[in-house]
């Protein structure tokens, strides 16, 4: 039994094809890790095929393969990184574009070659037991450079994997480090391809990756087991191909497969059925024993197979893909100025522009007075409440709605967006259709009262009338879930714990539980707050809004409103950070501070604008923006940081009016 166990690998030739594929199994895990957490796997398969015109036409010149091959691989990792930031399209519909492209040349090169078609089997399938000892140290070489570019740059391949705007405050350059990540993955596939073929190369490069992150969190460690899946694939794979006399490649690539499938499915059995957590267990142990890389203290990595919020023609991105969407006042253009990349885009406007109003995805533009103009920012998140979803899309204008009367209020959130017109009437437009370029009106409804308004919230209409707010279908029919006084309406915030809206004298918050939504209402300190709008950052439960004497803090999963005032200074604009302790407020000599909320202490405040006329303040999970029109600059400033400047940013016109989509 043992004696046919090692049987094979007593053969000269299966050594070297041991050697090589345990050789290839570490530089396809160093850089398979970042691929699949990048979401590259689609780039990994074109590049592994748009390989063929390089070595189609290094072969008929009588060259290196492996330049061909590198010089294909290459030029595809150069268009892919010019055409990422698109927005006119996709990253995968510019990788596919490149794909068919150079998979194109090489066929017709190929079909000009009488001699090519052993040479493509060969480019398609590979040999692993013809590998020779040169062979071995080309892959020993790429590993060792690959392992020496992945420790150097570890930092900033982490940080561009998963916050690149984060990258690049810190100074770590993301497009050099996504340069530098695609050279690491031109140089796998081209070194692979030469001792493997292609179909072997993307199998090991992929496969083995998959499998660790099922079972492992921290990148060291999945990249260790995925080098470790790797080679168990490698072993069996040859010892199959043996005495199966089947494609010694093939096989290998085969077993990884297997392997990923197998773990996959013990997982699913594990989460399925709490019986089933012994069987899992003994199966991970036989896997991972084989591997060498299992560790019982390493948490198991939960993810999703089908993403979620979905729309078509969009691109799931991970990282949040926020952008400050801003125009000069009275401009009839508004520009969107990309936070990661920091290029712009414009998009021109029918009329000139006096407010500009946000719902995380589409910006409101109108013209003071009736019409309206809606953008669809093209960035936007999903959030499922214990995981979100980033994604990207063409932007573009939507289109425009003229009104009978000047336009006081406009809200989007979850399905709908309500437009509360002067003479008493709220617009309802289907949100969800706005995302595929069509203002679908479904409803006109009666607000009688000081303020024409109807906030959306699960999935509902909270509806301002005659000094109450009354819960009402899309088409405005009183559903009988929500009726309770609010007299004169004059702030609102869909925070995490529910619905704010601000009344003359009290805060309501609405939460929804089961079928009903209840009410709590909180007397305000100071009353009555300003109509200035609250500033919150995104996914949060605190809101905040000021006025020159001081700030009110709302909590929404507590109900409660906090009152600080301003000693000594006269404020701008606030805005709450979502720490439960602090609030962050801008004041008129261009100095932001940071309060604490139980004492009104404040506990630290940088200079940051020469002139806080015009500014505005806007938060996401990491950031505020601070805007400088007069001096035509956005500062992004890192709130949790003893509020520093992260970066000074420049706009193309004076961003006198701005907000923050994407977030």
């Amino acid at each position: 039994m043992l004696t046919a166990l090692v049987e094979p690998f007593t053969v000269p030739f299966v050594i070297r094809a041991l050697l090589g594929g345990v050789l290839l199994a570490a530089v396809c895990a160093l850089v398979g890790v970042w691929v699949i957490a990048r979401g590259m796997t689609f780039l990994g398969e074109a590049m592994s095929h748009g390989m063929l015109p390089g070595v189609a036409v290094a072969s008929i010149l009588g060259g290196s393969l492996v330049v061909g091959a590198a010089t294909s691989a290459f030029a595809m990792a150069l268009g892919v990184n010019a055409l990422r930031h698109s927005r006119e399209f996709g990253r995968d519909t510019s990788i596919g574009l490149l794909f068919v492209g150079l998979l194109s040349i090489g066929v017709i090169v190929v079909s000009h070659s009488r001699s090519f078609a052993t040479d493509l089997t060969a480019f398609l399938f590979g040999d692993v037991l013809a590998i020779r000892s040169p062979d071995l140290l080309l892959l020993a070489a790429a590993a060792l450079v690959v392992a020496g570019v992945t420790a150097v740059c570890y930092r900033p391949f982490l940080a561009l994997t998963f916050d690149a705007r984060k990258a690049r405050t810190l100074g770590l350059r993301p497009d050099v480090t996504n340069a530098v990540m695609l050279t690491l993955l031109t140089i796998t596939m081209a070194v692979a391809f030469s001792v493997v073929g292609t179909l072997l190369a993307f199998g090991m490069l992929i496969a083995p990756s998959a499998a660790a992150m099922l079972v492992a969190r921290r990148l060291p460690v999945v990249m260790l087991t995925a080098f470790g899946i790797g080679t168990v694939a490698t072993v069996i794979g040859l010892w199959i191909s043996w005495f199966a006399a089947t494609a010694a490649g093939a096989t290998i690539a085969a077993v990884a497969v297997l392997l990923f499938f197998l773990i996959l499915g013990a997982r699913r059995i594990r989460e399925a059925s709490p019986r089933g957590s012994a069987l899992t267990a003994a199966a991970m142990t036989v896997v991972l024993t084989l591997s060498g890389c299992a560790s019982a203290d390493e948490p198991v990595q939960k993810t999703d197979e089908t993403p979620h919020g979905y729309v078509a023609g969009a691109e799931e991105l991970p990282e949040p893909q926020s952008a400050i969407a801003y125009a000069s006042l009275g401009s009839r253009r508004l520009r969107l100025l990309d936070l990661i990349t920091e290029t712009e885009k414009v998009i021109e406007l029918p009329f000139s522009a006096r407010r500009i109003v946000e719902d995380g995805r589409f910006v409101y533009v109108t013209d003071g007075d009736r019409r309206l103009e809606i953008v669809d920012a093209g960035v936007w998140t999903v959030d499922h409440g214990d995981h979100v979803h980033y994604y990207r899309a063409p932007a573009r204008s939507v289109g425009t709605i003229t009104f009978a009367t000047r336009i006081e209020t406009i809200v989007g959130s979850e399905a709908h967006t309500t437009i509360g017109t002067a003479d008493g009437r709220v617009t309802v437009i289907d949100r969800r259709k706005l995302g595929s370029g069509e203002i679908v009106e479904l409803a006109r409804i009666a607000s009688a009262g000081d303020t024409p308004l109807a906030v959306p919230y699960a999935d509902q209409l909270l509806v301002a009338a005659d000094g109450r707010l009354v819960a009402t279908d899309a088409g405005g029919a009183p559903s009988g879930a929500l009726d309770v006084p609010c007299a004169a309406p004059r702030g609102w915030a869909v925070l995490r714990a529910g619905a704010v809206i601000a009344c003359d004298s009290r805060i309501v918050r609405i939460k929804r539980q089961g079928e009903r939504l209840m009410a709590t209402t909180t007397a305000v300190p100071r009353a009555p707050i300003p109509p200035n709008g609250f500033v919150y950052r995104p996914r949060s439960n605190e809101a905040a809004v000021a006025d020159r004497s001081g700030i009110w803090s709302v909590h929404a999963a507590e109900a409660t409103v906090r009152y600080v005032a301003a000693t000594g200074r006269r404020l701008a604009v606030a805005a709450s950070p979502a720490d439960g302790s602090t609030v962050l407020a801008l004041d008129e000599s261009g100095a932001l501070t940071s309060y604490d909320l139980a004492t009104g202490t404040a506990l630290r405040t940088v200079p940051v604008l020469a002139s806080s006329t015009g500014a505005s303040l806007t938060l996401d999970i990491n950031r505020a923006y601070l805007t400088e029109p007069r001096a035509r600059l956005i500062h992004e400033i890192d709130y949790r940081d003893g509020l520093r400047t992260a970066r000074t940013l420049r706009a193309a016109d004076q961003p006198d009016l701005a907000v923050e989509v994407g977030r």
